[in-house]
């Protein structure tokens, strides 16, 4: 497309009489009035095209050669928002003097001066093409943002906890998708007097409020944190870009500027009104998805703690049970080693004696433990390995010098506690001589810190890979060998790590040092 630039300019008095002026700034909210004659030479070897200008807020009378071949007169309506233009077919090689007779009608809605120019015919298609991406691109970010506003609405919908605070942003999405193709190309496709409704400002404000509405109501410390944070780092974008731009004379902020200063002249409506609406649009959509998703999150996370508290309640219950029916079963055997006892006594035989008694403490050291710290989740957790070590026949030594309450969530304690001894469990019920099946548990707080170490003997040498990271034992890799980097996520969280090492004895180590939150140490 090439600008034509007028050779001549000329103001006609209501006497006829011409008195020259000049002016370089275009804009359709000058203060021009009045009639005035511009003229210019068309370029040499102009390809086949049309002279394109607006018509809006003005009489035009355009002369090729003295020749006239366009006239028009065409008020300004102030309930559209794009103007009106003029194209005017020209063949290949057209060439001569060009003239305007201007008659401003409304100095508001008319370009002046008159801003003609050519376009080629080839061009067209590339303008036409160029013209609806601007609009289908932005309206395509719109209709993103419309499609997960959605789906967390039905998501809601479907969860019995319709969110109503997303209607108005709904709203706004769905009036910027179709908004800005309408104004753009609307004229192509739809009936004169909807293109003209749909054009109108009001429209725009109609987006805005619902956007404010929007605002108002998710009005919350979390979401607006989130959006200070999106606006700042998309401020300091622009204003990279855009100082990348002025540097280099490019086209943004050329566009940037000549928009701002649209916005000054023009009041709120705009293109640059449009893209703040668009920016704001897409990231309150993208705030809400995410506020959605660490709320499900959350959600599941504490169905899961609920989950693993029911199943320590459980195991506890069933390890009390347990004891209760050993001790019952102890005490019936008692009676019997008793009467054994009183035998051997009023026999001398102190050779049997002792060899009874020897027999009794070794079963007592093999009952499983019931109550090992006053911290109920830590306490569950012990019993339930104790009762399992039993049953294998494993040593269980465990001591947990530990408090009622602990400043960490019971899921952290229990990912890090059951997966150490799940893995202490396992490795242990392979070693073939039950008299070398034992594990070695220590827990205790000191100057705000947890410490926790866990020992055990091992049949097999431990798996590695190449950087010596310790691999699972378990044949099928896909489905395990998660315990170690979950126990290590849960160490880093606690500012510390988690030691894991084999020693030339037989025993396998385990063990991290806690950070404790400091309002709430120990």
């Amino acid at each position: 497309m090439e600008y034509i630039t007028w050779d001549s300019s000329v103001r006609i008095l209501s006497d006829g009489t011409e008195v020259p002026f000049e002016t370089n700034t275009y804009s359709n909210t000058s203060d021009a009035k009045g009639s005035y004659r511009f003229s210019s030479h068309l370029p040499e070897g102009l390809p086949e095209g049309s002279l394109i200008f607006e018509t809006s807020g003005c009489s035009v009378t355009l002369y090729l050669n003295g020749t006239e071949i366009y006239r028009s007169s065409a008020a300004t309506s102030q309930d559209v928002a794009l103007m009106s233009q003029a194209t005017i077919p020209l063949p290949q090689g057209a060439t001569g003097t060009i003239t305007m007779d201007y008659t401003v009608l409304d100095s508001y809605g008319a370009m002046f001066p008159p801003l003609l120019r050519f376009m080629p015919t080839f061009f067209t298609d590339l303008q036409a093409t160029a013209l609806a991406n601007r609009a289908a691109l932005p309206a395509g970010a719109a209709a993103l943002a419309f499609l997960l506003v959605t789906s967390l609405f039905l998501l809601g919908v479907m969860s019995q906890q319709p969110d109503l605070r997303l209607l108005p942003l709904l709203g706004a999405a769905l009036g910027l998708t179709f908004y800005q193709m309408i104004q753009e190309q609307g004229f192509r496709f739809l009936p004169e007097a909807v293109w003209q409704f749909f054009s109108r400002p009001a429209i725009s404000l109609g987006i805005i409020f619902l956007l404010l509405l929007y605002l108002f109501v998710n009005r919350s410390r979390h979401f607006f944190r989130h959006l200070g944070i999106v606006t700042a780092w998309s401020a300091a974008g622009l204003a990279v870009a855009y100082l990348v731009s002025l540097w280099q004379g490019s086209y943004l902020s050329s566009y940037i500027n000549s928009e701002v200063s649209i916005l000054i002249n023009n009041g709120f409506y705009g293109g640059l009104t449009y893209w703040l609406i668009l920016w704001l649009t897409i990231v309150c959509a993208a705030i809400s998805v995410y506020g959605t998703m660490r709320a499900f999150t959350a959600q599941q996370s504490n169905l899961e703690m609920l989950s693993l508290r029911s199943q320590l309640i459980t195991d506890s219950y069933h390890a009390i049970e347990t004891k209760m029916k050993e001790s019952a079963a102890l005490r019936h055997e008692m009676k019997h080693h008793l009467t054994a006892l009183d035998a051997l006594c009023q026999k001398n035989d102190m050779d049997g004696l002792k060899e009874l008694l020897q027999n009794m403490l070794e079963k007592d050291e093999r009952q499983a433990q019931i109550h090992f710290t006053k911290n109920y989740t830590v306490n569950a957790i012990l019993q339930d390995a104790a009762l399992r070590a039993a049953q294998s026949d494993i040593h269980f030594d465990a001591r947990a010098e530990l408090p009622q309450e602990l400043p960490v969530p019971e899921q952290d304690l229990c990912i890090l506690l059951m997966n150490m001894l799940d893995n202490a469990l396992e490795a242990c019920a392979k070693v073939k001589d039950a008299d070398r099946r034992s594990i070695k548990f220590h827990a205790d707080v000191k100057n705000g810190f947890l410490s926790i170490s866990c020992k055990n003997t091992f049949a097999d040498k431990p798996r590695q890979d190449r950087r010596g990271r310790f691999l699972t034992s378990k044949s099928d890799d896909l489905a395990h060998g998660f315990g170690i980097p979950q126990m290590e996520s849960v160490a880093r969280r606690y500012h510390s790590v988690l030691d894991i090492s084999y020693e030339t004895d037989g025993f396998f180590s385990v063990q991290t040092t806690l950070q404790l939150p400091q309002e709430n140490a120990c």
